[in-house]
């Protein structure tokens, strides 16, 4: 190896991942460069640094929130769809029944009872998108603490 491959290979060197035989040619050259076993105290400087700013690992109890936290909400969200999904079932549902005599009477054009069910249904997907946006921002309200 040459003198800038030696410098490259300081911190494989200090971690011991080196190869036997390139270890062996490492210790030789430092035994020999002045300048390369200065890097390489600096390095160990360096690392002892590193290692005294090392944060500590967080206990297990936090750990066991935290995805205790993320799988509450994964369930809520499941939750607020399949509610969401079965509301719009059941008004649209409730809507046609209420309709009803207007639907079976044959006298009434298809294109009507096709509107008529159309603007059901998007009153119904309108009524419920409504009603969980305003309860999402009223659980997430940023300024609630703010006072005028």
């Amino acid at each position: 190896m040459n003198h800038q491959e030696i410098l490259e290979n300081i911190p494989l060197y200090v971690a011991g991942e080196l190869s036997p035989s390139e270890q062996a040619e490492m210790d030789t050259h430092l035994k020999n460069c002045e300048s390369c076993r200065m890097e390489l105290e600096e390095f160990r400087k360096m690392e002892g640094m590193l290692e005294q700013l090392r944060l500590p690992d967080p206990p297990d109890e936090l750990w066991d929130g935290y995805w205790s936290g993320i799988y509450n909400r994964m369930e809520r969200k499941l939750g607020w769809i399949l509610f969401s999904f079965g509301a719009i079932v059941l008004l649209f549902f409730g809507f046609s029944r209420l309709v009803e005599g207007v639907l079976s009477d044959p006298t009434v054009p298809p294109l009507i009872k096709w509107g008529i069910l159309c603007v059901g249904g998007g009153l119904a997907i309108l009524l419920v998108s409504v009603i969980r946006e305003q309860l999402f921002y009223r659980k997430n309200e940023r300024y609630r603490e703010v006072q005028r």
